[in-house]
């Protein structure tokens, strides 16, 4: 699985032609929220993220678009609109850099990146995950590095 991912980072138009990556983030480690649902036997906080080389988020641009991609439950690459995800970019047009976007999915789950980088593509990666299903309702945030 370590080839995929630095074949993608040294090759993406191998996955997604025509694309440029401006960084690839991994090592997230954050928090999780646990509400409710007939799954969550004892809400509150617990510890959550990625951490592991084969869990990754890479942020690409493709004809002047944004693109995020990143390892699935089952292992494959994926970006959110072919997995059912309408993507929304909110980049203040005046900071250079700064990448926030937004995923919004049909099944009750809604993430948000915040890439904070410097000009050659390193820094942090926030990312927050909201879901409500019937089995388990969780909020996260992860902070992750990034580096190109």
């Amino acid at each position: 699985m370590r080839f995929l991912v630095l074949a993608l980072l040294l090759f993406p138009g191998f996955a997604f032609p025509q694309s440029k990556v401006i960084t690839a983030c991994q090592d997230a480690e954050g928090k999780s929220y646990f509400s409710s649902g007939y799954m969550v036997k004892e809400p509150g906080w617990r510890d959550d993220g990625f951490s592991s080389f084969d869990d990754f988020v890479m942020l690409s641009e493709s004809d002047g678009k944004l693109q995020i991609v990143f390892m699935d439950v089952d292992g494959k690459i994926v970006d959110p609109i072919s997995d059912y995800g309408a993507l929304v970019m909110v980049v203040p047009n005046h900071i250079k850099d700064k990448y926030i976007l937004v995923v919004l999915y049909p099944a009750e789950l809604v993430e948000t990146y915040m890439f904070d980088l410097n000009a050659t593509g390193n820094g942090k990666l926030l990312y927050t995950k909201s879901k409500a299903a019937g089995s388990f309702n969780y909020t996260s945030l992860f902070v992750g590095t990034c580096a190109r």
